[in-house]
């Protein structure tokens, strides 16, 4: 279960209206799920929502609703006509603009 967003601030960022309890809503919460799994591992730092800044929070939420974006949009149901915009591995340059303040930078 998401921590840092809800599944209605999911909706509106996907476009989706589905009502409570849609079969639908399953599959935007696990992306959702996912999308935050991805974020909160590429910054790196184990932020706390009882103690993040309301400004950390902010970066945060819209990151995962980014990359919540991404993961709904490329679903890998039509790979021809999918052009990500980073390689392989990577997050969307949005995404990775959006976190800077926040990573870790890993030495390696």
């Amino acid at each position: 279960m998401a921590v840092w967003t809800t599944l209605d601030a999911a909706k509106k960022q996907v476009g989706v209206t589905t009502t409570a309890g849609d079969p639908d809503e399953v599959d935007l919460q696990r992306r959702l799920d996912a999308a935050e799994a991805i974020v909160l591992d590429y910054v790196k730092t184990p932020y706390d929502p009882a103690t993040a800044t309301p400004a950390q929070a902010a970066i945060l939420e819209s990151a995962i609703l980014l990359e919540l974006g991404e993961l709904y949009g490329f679903r890998g149901d039509n790979l021809e006509t999918q052009k990500r915009q980073a390689a392989d591995g990577y997050l969307i340059p949005i995404v990775t603009a959006v976190l800077h303040r926040l990573r870790d930078p890993a030495l390696g």
